[in-house]
């Protein structure tokens, strides 16, 4: 059976992605500027929406496992396509909403 197709959620890839570079929940959080909870209910969702483990944790803090360093890359061009699609959009709106002032 084919598992039903749903998108990943932004919110959480942005979560794993400051966990990934930090290596730390609670450093990820501070960064995030939210709580420490949150930063593990949307690594909890993301893993459970890709159906893997994509963190280690260690005592040392968060590691990420194969299936996390296989995705990592495809989250980063996410991410730059993310800051590309806000320049542009914020590029073309601003000065538009500038003429009506």
């Amino acid at each position: 059976m084919v598992p039903e197709c749903t998108m990943i959620d932004w919110d959480d890839v942005r979560y794993f992605l400051a966990v990934a570079r930090v290596g730390s929940v609670r450093s990820a959080a501070s960064r995030l500027n939210v709580n420490y909870s949150t930063v593990l209910r949307r690594i909890a969702q993301l893993e459970e929406r890709l159906g893997t483990q994509i963190f280690e944790k260690l005592p040392a803090g968060y590691r990420l496992t194969l299936a996390g360093r296989e995705i990592i890359e495809f989250v980063t061009q996410m991410e730059a396509s993310s800051h590309q699609l806000e320049t542009r959009v914020w590029g073309v709106i601003r000065p538009y909403e500038a003429s009506y002032a």
